[in-house]
């Protein structure tokens, strides 16, 4: 541990310690920390280890004031971390009936009840958070991945469409819906829809176009141009609107989150299946 830099967090080093078997000097880290900032989330919720969901625990967190909702949105991720979903659940509702419109807590309390498969209260909450911000794909593919997992297969591939069509450069909805095509018995569909990731983007396409043109044209400026949106094709991701989608609020959201100040979406990150929840996958 004395290799790590000076300015490395305590959690980080506490957690290291414990991973290398070194509990007391985690113990002693923590407290240390924890008496430090007492506001720090993450050293304050190792310091107390099991305790942080013990019911006396959670009735402190919760009382009028004691937290503000983006605390107790950070507890509810490490609650989710450690598996005790039912106490990050009832974190998540102390937050939102201190701020009812607070958009992290409103997403993360959607994505845990998924993830513990309460499907119907979760599609509730998408419903809700979809009418309030329609444009939100972070909202949108959640909504839709939700409907896959329980089984309403027609309604996620109509999820998935309207998806596809606001962003047909976008491969995430096609691949996504491919799968529950197969989930749903659906091979043809499924692999139509593979089939239309194999097709050259649009940026592709025009490369190859602007270099035709600019061979026969003699244009080495255009040539240049060419190979550069030839490279940019290339390397540039089609996952741009959904690579934050589990580590942070999506930038159309109003209450956006960077992704390294926001740990219940690192929390879920791991959390939500990418799988079918009864273990079939594409």
């Amino acid at each position: 541990m004395s290799r790590l830099p000076s300015g490395v967090e305590p959690a980080l080093r506490a957690r290291l310690l414990m991973a290398a078997g070194r509990k007391e000097e985690a113990r002693a880290l923590l407290t240390q920390a924890r008496s430090a900032t007492p506001r720090d989330i993450e050293t304050s919720f190792l310091a107390l280890g099991e305790q942080a969901a013990a019911p006396a625990q959670l009735d402190a967190l919760a009382a009028p004031g004691a937290r503000t909702p983006a605390e107790l949105t950070a507890w509810a991720a490490l609650l989710v971390e450690s598996g005790q979903r039912a106490a990050s659940l009832r974190c998540l509702r102390a937050a939102l009936a201190a701020d009812a419109m607070y958009f992290p807590a409103r997403m993360a309390l959607a994505e845990t009840l998924a993830a513990d498969r309460q499907y119907v209260a979760a599609l509730a909450e998408l419903d809700k958070l979809a009418a309030a911000f329609p444009d939100s794909s972070k909202v949108l593919l959640t909504r839709a991945r939700v409907l896959s997992w329980d089984k309403r297969y027609a309604e996620a591939q109509t999820a998935y469409a309207q998806l596809a069509t606001a962003d047909p450069t976008d491969p995430v909805p096609v691949r996504e819906a491919a799968r529950v095509h197969f989930w749903a018995k659906e091979r043809a569909e499924a692999l139509a829809a593979y089939a239309r990731l194999l097709e050259p983007s649009a940026d592709t396409r025009l490369a190859e176009e602007l270099a035709k043109t600019a061979q026969d044209s003699g244009d080495a400026k255009l040539s240049v141009k060419a190979q550069e949106l030839a490279q940019a094709a290339e390397t540039g991701s089609g996952y741009r609107r959904y690579e934050g989608l589990s580590l942070g609020v999506q930038a159309d959201s109003p209450n956006r989150v960077a992704p390294e100040t926001d740990p219940v979406e690192r929390a879920v990150a791991g959390l939500l299946p990418t799988t079918h929840p009864e273990g079939r996958g594409a």
